[in-house]
């Protein structure tokens, strides 16, 4: 009882810490101009963590108080995702004019694709009676969400394997941090969405976000440098596959 009670303060307060980290180390080598919604994102994560904390702890408030200001604190948790996620495919894809276009026609292409996968699987479980509609704001709408937002990080790590780009490495630290994140995010919902919920997610999830953070630290501070998932290609590659990326856009 002691160690699970420790262990859940810890979870708590450990990622917040290191998220002053995170903070401080993007002001530091200027990467704050560059990714302005990560670092909303991050501030956010700081000033709603005392009411969070205040709602977790507090006998006083009941659980429809609870689930009204949980999922308020996660909408503005949620925006805040999406944008960053945007800002990702405009900062790998601004070496290259004509992949800056591109990539924001994938972009609108993939959110287009897995948010109409995300409505069908909010409308195949919509529940059936408004006891189980706790259950389906939790878990359902937290599952297409997640599936959402991991579906454009999946197609941004697509895009820049294809394409041989070469990645900063805070940049794919944000990526790898937000996707590791999210994949959990998206299990965790999807088994309690069907079987009801279960405590232990909590502690994986909430370790799960404590992981990311790390990740996001450690790269953050990594000596800045493009590191490439495949070989970068040659000017006369680059030249030819710009030529062709503008047929493609010009296509359309």
């Amino acid at each position: 009882m002691i160690f699970r009670t420790a262990l859940w303060y810890y979870l708590l307060f450990a990622p917040r810490i290191l998220l002053v980290g995170v903070l401080i180390a993007l002001f530091r080598d200027g990467h704050h101009r560059k990714h302005p919604l990560f670092v909303a994102y991050i501030a956010y994560e700081l000033v709603q963590f005392p009411l969070a904390f205040y709602l977790i702890s507090a006998k006083s408030v009941s659980a429809e108080a609870y689930l009204s200001w949980s999922t308020f604190i996660l909408a503005g948790s949620v925006l805040l995702r999406f944008g960053v996620i945007y800002e990702l495919f405009r900062d790998l894809a601004k070496t290259y004019k004509s992949l800056a276009r591109f990539s924001r026609l994938a972009f609108r292409s993939l959110l287009a694709i897995f948010l109409l996968i995300a409505v069908g699987l909010v409308a195949f479980s919509w529940p059936g009676n408004l006891h189980q509609m706790t259950l389906f704001k939790t878990f359902v709408l937290d599952r297409a969400v997640n599936l959402l937002q991991l579906g454009l990080l999946l197609g941004l790590f697509g895009i820049a394997k294809f394409f041989g780009l070469s990645w900063r490495k805070h940049v794919f630290g944000i990526t790898l941090g937000f996707a590791v994140y999210l994949s959990v995010q998206l299990m965790a919902a999807a088994i309690q969405a069907e079987w009801g919920y279960y405590k232990v997610f909590d502690y994986i999830t909430m370790a799960t976000f404590h992981a990311s953070v790390l990740v996001w630290l450690l790269y953050v501070l990594l000596p800045e440098s493009q590191t490439a998932l495949t070989s970068v290609p040659d000017a006369a590659d680059v030249a030819a596959w710009n030529r062709e990326v503008e047929r493609l856009l010009h296509s359309k």
